[in-house]
């Protein structure tokens, strides 16, 4: 009954959370036009590359240690606070590297700085405020927080949209910045007050830092062979033209929403199989499977049916989503494979296989996108996308598949 109240949570959350900003996404699509769309986009997408070591995996170690002894979350609370506050700074400055590396003839510095102050520093401290939640397993206050934040950046949107006489790039950066910093605090008062005050010790010990690191690898893996694509893609093609793809890839991972939400909401419990052994997590991964592929097949049919209309939400500028999205779908199949495979392999104490395995598909994405996408723009992009999620759910079912009959045979 537990798990069924913490799913619907999840689901709540995650959900609202989508509906509330697919919502602002549309309407900040619409007044930014394809090319300021296309900026924005870009420079998300290097961000977002180095967005996980800014926590240096503090928030999945919260969830792991306060999941097996709830009495460590002061400590564990306190550590990954100040990993945001070290790593995040240091991350900072790869981040404008990687700018001047790909974007600094096309998007200027300025909104650059001020996405990177937001993402890495106050979003990753609301993520770990929802981790917090998490790792108890208090579904309900993770879904409030996550329709929160959702809600502040709506506001800010609507406010943008209809207050905002000049629609540019760096007046939306600014307003997202403030309603990012506020949410940021009321969050942080929320968990000091409700779950406890954090307790911070400098002395980081080594084990927590591999295990973080690792646990970084991998989302920032993930996270490259997400968004790499939208990087490069401005080299080779227009801004208009990036932001119709990254609209339209956006969709897509909306659509994975409720994949998400039930990964959440077992989060926990894959550590607490996983104590048990890869064998333990992997049937607990399995029989969830069915779900995750139903699911997943019944959204690529109506993607590919209703993908035809998206003009009436985004307009005529964005006319290229038409032929992306259908092309893209299939996307939805591979991660319900992929991510409940990786958790579970993460749940088993195999967090470093499963990063090992996601930097190959992020290298191999990345050879994928400087091969197709200066020849064949978007579409390259769309193929680099689909090869690298496939192999990926290839990989990883097959490493678990080996690691099985290799522990069997012994």
């Amino acid at each position: 009954m537990k798990s069924a109240r913490n799913v619907f949570w999840a689901f709540s959350g995650l959900g609202s959370r989508t509906i509330v900003q697919a919502l602002y996404f549309i309407l900040l699509a619409r007044v930014l036009g394809p090319t300021e769309y296309g900026a924005l986009s870009a420079s998300l997408a290097i961000i977002y590359i180095f967005v996980p070591y800014a926590t240096w995996g503090s928030d999945s170690l919260l969830v792991r240690n306060v999941a097996r002894q709830r009495e460590t979350f002061n400590k564990s609370w306190g550590y990954a606070l100040l990993s945001v506050a070290i790593f995040g700074s240091v991350f900072l400055l790869f981040s404008l590297a990687l700018y001047y590396l790909l974007l600094a003839d096309k998007v200027s510095i300025l909104p650059v700085i001020l996405l990177c102050l937001s993402e890495l520093f106050f979003t990753s401290v609301v993520n770990i405020c929802i981790s917090a939640y998490q790792a108890f397993e208090i579904m309900h206050r993770t879904a409030l927080l996550q329709f929160l934040f959702s809600m502040v950046r709506f506001s800010c949107t609507l406010l943008f949209v209809f207050m905002v006489k000049q629609h540019s790039l760096i007046n939306w950066v600014y307003l997202y910045l403030a309603s990012t910093g506020l949410t940021t605090m009321f969050c942080l008062s929320m968990v000091c007050i409700e779950l406890g005050r954090p307790r911070f010790a400098f002395n980081f010990k080594r084990r927590d830092l591999v295990e973080g690191f690792y646990f970084s690898l991998s989302s920032s893996s993930e996270n490259a062979y997400n968004n790499l694509d939208k990087s490069i893609l401005p080299k080779y093609a227009t801004l208009g033209v990036t932001g119709s793809y990254s609209a339209a890839y956006k969709i897509i991972d909306a659509l994975c929403i409720p994949i998400r939400s039930l990964l959440f909401t077992f989060w926990p419990k894959f550590f607490q199989k996983g104590e048990g052994g890869l064998d333990t997590s992997k049937k607990f991964a399995l029989r969830l499977l069915p779900v995750f592929f139903i699911y997943s097949v019944v959204a690529v049919l109506l993607t590919i049916i209703f993908s035809k209309y998206v003009l009436v939400l985004f307009g005529n500028a964005y006319k290229e989503m038409i032929y992306i999205i259908p092309l893209l779908s299939p996307i939805i199949v591979f991660r319900s494979f992929h991510t409940l495979g990786a958790d579970a392999l993460t749940g088993a104490g195999l967090q470093g296989w499963r990063s090992a395995i996601q930097i190959i598909v992020a290298i191999l994405n990345a050879i994928l996108c400087f091969i197709l996408i200066p020849t064949n723009g978007w579409l390259g992009a769309v193929w680099a996308s689909l090869l690298s999620d496939g192999i990926m759910a290839i990989l990883i079912w097959g490493f678990i598949c080996c690691f099985s009959l290799a522990k069997k045979s012994k």
